[in-house]
C-alpha cells in the first residue's frame, strides 16, 4: 500500500469513528487541525503530543507540560500555539506564547528531561469547533481552560510566524495522478483566513483520538471555485450545512506535497 492509499484509508476510517462525536456529520467529515502561519513559503511546524498537565504560574501565564519534542524550536519573530480540545463538549482553546525575541527563546519552551517539555502561554483564545466559525475573545476564564485540559488527552502544537491552529472539518478528499487533495469549507474572516491570504503553505493534522496515530499533510491550501474540483466542491456545499449552518462562503483545497505518518 502506498503512503497516499494508506492516508486515504485512514481518513475514511476517521469519518466513521468520528461520527460518534460529531453525529450531525453523518459520517461525512473528518476533523483536522489546520496550521497556518503568515510568512510566505513557510508552513507552520505541527506536532501532536500527549498532554501531561496545565497550571497557572503565580497568577500570570499558563504552563503547559507535554510529552515529546516539537518539530523545531521557534526562531526570532515566531511564536508557539497549543490547541486543546474537549471532543465530547465540542469546545477548545488555543494557548499562545509570546513572540520569540531570539532563536530558541528560553521564555517559550523549557526541556524537562525524559522526553518532556513545558511551554509558557501568555494568551488564550476560545475556539468553537465547527467548520465555519472560530470565535475568539481576549479574556478567558482560566478555570474553563483548566477544565478542558483535565479531559483533553492530546495537544496539537504549531510553530511559526503568527502561528495559528484551528479545527476544520474535511468534507471531501480525492486523488488525481497520485496527488492527494483535501477540501474544507469556511465561513468567516478569521485568523486562518488572514494567514492564508499571506501564505498558502499550510498543514493539516488528522489523528485518531484513541491512540494518537494519524497523518500530517503539508502543501498549498487555496480557495477554489466549483470549476476547479466540481465533485468535491459540490460535496462540501452539500454536507457542510449538516452542522446547522448555511452553505460555506469559501471552499479550500490543499494539494498535499508531503504526507507523514505521526504517532504521539
Amino acid at each position: 500500500m502506498s503512503n497516499v492509499e494508506g492516508a486515504v484509508e485512514f481518513l475514511e476510517r476517521q469519518r466513521s469513528v468520528q461520527s460518534s462525536f460529531f453525529a450531525a456529520s453523518q459520517g461525512q467529515f473528518a476533523l483536522s487541525f489546520l496550521g497556518t502561519s503568515s510568512t510566505r513559503g513557510i508552513a507552520v511546524a505541527l506536532s501532536l503530543h500527549p498532554l501531561l498537565g496545565l497550571e497557572r504560574v503565580a497568577g500570570g501565564p499558563l504552563r503547559v507540560e507535554l510529552q515529546g519534542e516539537l518539530q523545531r524550536g521557534a526562531f526570532a519573530g515566531e511564536s508557539v500555539t497549543i490547541s486543546l480540545t474537549d471532543w465530547e463538549r465540542f469546545r477548545g482553546y488555543q494557548l499562545k506564547t509570546e513572540t520569540a525575541v531570539s532563536d530558541e527563546d528560553p521564555r517559550l519552551c523549557e526541556a524537562l528531561g525524559a522526553g518532556r517539555l513545558a511551554l509558557t502561554a501568555s494568551q488564550v483564545f476560545t475556539v468553537h469547533h465547527t467548520p465555519n466559525t472560530v470565535h475568539m475573545f481576549e479574556t478567558i476564564p482560566v478555570e474553563d481552560v483548566v477544565e478542558t485540559a483535565r479531559v483533553a488527552r492530546w495537544a496539537v502544537v504549531g510553530v511559526g510566524t503568527a502561528a495559528n491552529v484551528s479545527p476544520r472539518f474535511l468534507t471531501s478528499f480525492e486523488v488525481n495522478d497520485g496527488v492527494l487533495a483535501l477540501f474544507h469549507g469556511d465561513g468567516h474572516f478569521n485568523k486562518t483566513w488572514m494567514n492564508l491570504q499571506q501564505n498558502t503553505d499550510a498543514s493539516h493534522l488528522v489523528f485518531d483520538r484513541a491512540d494518537g496515530t494519524g497523518y500530517l499533510f503539508e502543501g498549498r491550501c487555496e480557495e477554489i471555485t466549483a470549476d476547479a474540483a466540481p465533485r468535491a466542491y459540490a460535496e462540501t456545499q452539500l454536507h457542510y450545512p449538516r452542522l446547522g449552518y448555511g452553505p460555506p462562503a469559501r471552499v479550500y483545497r490543499q494539494l498535499v506535497r508531503r504526507l507523514t505518518a505521526v504517532r504521539a
